[in-house]
């Protein structure tokens, strides 16, 4: 395999259409495929599922695409640290509270390894907050989640990557057993919810869910980790993103499963959005690229 395969598929994933990433990197359509379809066969698997309305990453897929992500970032990282710039970043940013705990946070240590000087001032909210504090200057950048029927007017919207929703439960929930669950099985369940989830139009998982019903709210709070507590001690559930699975204290102790919706794909697409008016342009050009 090659730097060449991995960008093509990676690119694949993020535009979920051959033809546009063929588009994006100024090659024919046949030979873009012709290179996947090589990868896919040096690493005996299925990469992509192919179909009239796009490509989709498998469920290895989406793993390998994580992993090519991670090297694609080492490689500008390797720029940036050969070009010899000293990288002096100061931005306010507002987030999701999932990306700000993993994402973010990831993000700034990396900087600072790297002994470039750092400022960041950091606030979580949910998404219309967000582009409002990023409207009105109160913020530099924002980090979303997002999807094909979503846009940010008068906002540059740069991709990061791919997820899905799957659904938490704790060690009390009767499918704490399981590694699946139907989507009608899940909405059945007793549900914690992020604010305004499933109550304004605007939120994403709101607008993700609306064609499937809502799920019973039982509860309501303003951050993850006592949404992860009361997951993990009683017998509630809610959605969340699969890459926050990577790590998560409460997972890898047995106290929380994450369960796959057995016959309904939530995506999530991961990007940042900043404002023309207000931005910093090259400060956040920098910090998106590590």
């Amino acid at each position: 395999m090659n730097l060449n395969q991995l960008r093509y598929f990676s690119d694949a994933v993020k535009y979920r259409s051959i033809s546009k990433a063929a588009e994006e990197n100024f090659i024919t359509q046949s030979a873009f495929s012709s290179s996947i379809i090589k990868l896919e066969e040096e690493l005996m698997c299925q990469l992509l599922v192919r179909t009239n309305k796009g490509v989709f990453p498998t469920e290895i897929g989406e793993k390998v695409f994580y992993k090519i992500q991670e090297i694609l970032n080492h490689m500008d990282e390797i720029k940036l640290m050969t070009n010899q710039v000293e990288l002096s970043i100061d931005l306010c940013i507002s987030g999701l509270p999932s990306l700000v705990d993993t994402l973010l946070t990831d993000t700034i240590l990396d900087i600072e390894v790297n002994g470039h000087n750092i400022k960041v001032d950091v606030m979580t909210d949910e998404t219309s907050n967000i582009v409002r504090a990023i409207s009105s200057g109160r913020a530099d950048m924002g980090l979303i989640f997002s999807d094909a029927d979503y846009n940010f007017p008068k906002m540059q919207y740069e991709y990061l990557f791919s997820s899905h929703y799957v659904l938490f439960v704790g060690k009390s929930n009767s499918y704490f057993t399981k590694s699946q669950i139907t989507m009608a099985e899940a909405l059945r369940l007793k549900h914690i919810g992020y604010k305004s989830e499933y109550i304004k139009d605007d939120n994403y998982l709101t607008h993700l869910t609306r064609n499937y019903g809502s799920p019973k709210i039982s509860l309501t709070v303003d951050n993850n980790e006592s949404m992860r507590r009361i997951i993990s001690d009683g017998d509630y559930a809610a959605f969340f993103p699969y890459f926050l699975c990577q790590g998560d204290p409460y997972i890898s102790c047995c106290k929380i499963k994450a369960l796959e919706i057995k016959d309904v794909v939530l995506p999530i697409d991961v990007g940042c959005i900043y404002s023309q008016k207000y931005t910093k342009k090259n400060k956040i050009e920098a910090f998106i690229a590590i």
